[in-house]
């Protein structure tokens, strides 16, 4: 994360990452905590707090979580239940249908909001992350429930117009200790993200709104719930149950909540609640420039472009600051790109190695390569380009293959274009199968002959990922001695036509690759009867 970089972070630790594992990776954190006495453990993302919660017993044995009660997180983690909450706090409930695997979504007026009930989730030792999505077509919607359903249930919600409105504050044991209100002035329509946000004052209702939702929880820790306000009603949209990117806005108001909750919880309690006393603004620059640059592209660049470079005269004024960007600790700013400068290196180091070489000499992967060779297809998600190779590759007699994404998502259904391709090639059916992680994929099996991608950046990483896949990645074009590009780009988004063109070229490729395994089996049974003789 940026933050780590920051000049105000004393020490930045590695345990490695949940996708191996996430009882392995909680157990290290556990190691981590016996070894090293911290005060406080303070999740600060979703993925955060699902692994403290994991096995919250033994993380807050060692230390002091800064979070609510199990139960209570547990209301906040499903909307289902958080729902009721709101209803409870005179939030007014949205227009919105449940829907449940097997179920058909009802006929719901499009757009609309796609909410899975979880936004993150441990499934067979998987961490998986949710997210909100708005979709305009019935293929839109088709495609996010096919993501999301086999794996949790969702809510579809009807849109609101106006600006989202959260409701922010940190509380101990049901009792507030300080809160502020938070406008969405810029918000993404394709994911929900705010890059620019305003301190609102907040009225009597909004106080008393906040105050009855933190004690129905008895809450413990920093809490935001958004909502949308629809004449004198507000409308629940969202119960949030950790710190979130407005506690930088609220600082820089005067609502310091990191001091309100540590001094709360060393027993230093101040009388009253901690309000904003100005009206500030802050930007995520990064996504404001996205934002600005999606309202261009919708048709309305002379009505937003010169508001919103008017905005940033707040900041020679102070009454606005960046969310990150900050001249006085600039290195957050600086190391939000290294996942970026990561990947180009890694992907620019590999063309470099004998990996990459090794990767383009045909001769020795086919070689190696019979219908008995034990595959592993990958591509990103495992819904698209390799679920449709694995089962072309089974049709023509290959016994030992399996697909796999590079996505750490496992149990996603294949996308209708696949499943329609499928159907009409092969006459099956594959609405049953589950996409799979690679991880998932070394847990069932631990090894593989061959490993066979379609883009060369998939290959880097499968390389840098895995150390046992050495000089087994091969592109499948490269083994079946494709002419022309090599890569097969990922039709994720596309039409018709670029699904039936992407499955339609990994069909003929195969073809190739019965060729060139037939010569080769030819060529081993010739060898062999010469040596006999």
């Amino acid at each position: 994360m940026p933050t780590d970089h920051s000049r105000f972070c004393a020490e930045t630790l590695y345990i490695g990452t949940p996708e191996s594992g996430v009882r392995n990776y909680v157990a290290a954190l556990a190691d981590m905590l016996r070894s090293h006495k911290y005060d406080y453990v303070i999740p600060v993302d979703d993925s955060a707090c699902e692994l403290t919660y994991y096995d919250h017993r033994v993380i807050s044995s060692l230390t002091r979580v800064v979070g609510p009660s199990p139960t209570s997180y547990a209301v906040t983690h499903s909307y289902s239940e958080a729902l009721a909450v709101a209803e409870s706090g005179g939030l007014v409930r949205p227009v919105a249908h449940l829907v449940k695997e097997g179920n058909a979504p009802p006929a719901l007026f499009l757009p609309c909001l796609v909410r899975p009930v979880v936004s993150c989730a441990v499934i067979d030792d998987e961490l998986q992350l949710f997210t909100v999505r708005k979709v305009d077509t019935v293929d839109d919607l088709d495609a996010k429930l096919r993501d999301d359903l086999p794996r949790v249930d969702v809510i579809l919600q009807a849109l609101l117009p106006g600006a989202s409105l959260v409701l922010n504050c940190c509380s101990i044991n049901g009792k507030v200790l300080g809160a502020s209100s938070v406008l969405c002035l810029h918000k993404s329509s394709r994911d929900g993200n705010c890059s620019y946000r305003k301190i609102v004052p907040i009225t009597p209702r909004l106080r008393a709104i906040t105050q009855t939702v933190a004690r129905h929880l008895c809450w413990t820790g920093f809490l935001a719930i958004e909502c949308r306000r629809a004449g004198e009603h507000f409308i629940f949209m969202k119960l949030t149950g950790r710190p979130t990117e407005d506690i930088g806005l609220s600082i820089f108001s005067g609502v310091d909540f990191p001091n309100l909750m540590l001094n709360g919880l060393e027993g230093e309690h101040r009388a009253g609640i901690s309000f904003p006393i100005k009206t500030v603004y802050m930007r995520d620059l990064r996504r404001d420039v996205s934002w600005i640059t999606s309202e261009i592209k919708s048709g309305n660049p002379f009505r937003v472009v010169p508001r919103w470079i008017w905005s940033f005269g707040r900041i020679l004024v102070g009454s606005e600051c960046f969310d990150i960007e900050q001249v006085k600790d600039p290195s957050p700013a600086v190391r939000q790109f290294d996942p970026y400068v990561k990947a180009f290196w890694e992907k620019t180091k590999w063309r470099l190695s004998g990996e990459f070489h090794r990767t383009k000499i045909t001769a020795v992967s086919t070689k190696a390569l019979t219908r008995f060779s034990s595959l592993l297809i990958v591509c990103q998600g495992n819904i698209n380009r390799s679920v449709v190779a694995e089962h072309l590759l089974r049709a023509r007699g290959f016994t030992g293959v399996r697909s796999a994404g590079l996505l750490p998502i496992s149990g996603r259904r294949p996308s209708m274009h696949a499943e329609r391709f499928l159907a009409e090639r092969l006459q099956i059916d594959i609405s049953s199968f589950r996409s799979r992680s690679v991880v998932r994929a070394l847990k069932e099996i631990p090894d593989f002959d061959l490993v066979l991608c379609f883009e060369w950046g998939h290959a880097a990483e499968l390389v840098r990922r895995f150390r046992n896949f050495s000089g087994k990645v091969f592109l499948l074009a490269s083994v079946a001695n494709s002419v022309g590009p090599l890569d097969i780009a990922d039709p994720h988004g596309g039409d018709e036509a670029t699904y039936l063109s992407c499955f339609q070229r990994i069909d003929k490729l195969i073809d190739q690759l019965v060729v060139v395994i037939g010569s080769t089996d030819d060529r081993t049974m010739s060898e062999s009867a010469s040596a006999r003789e």
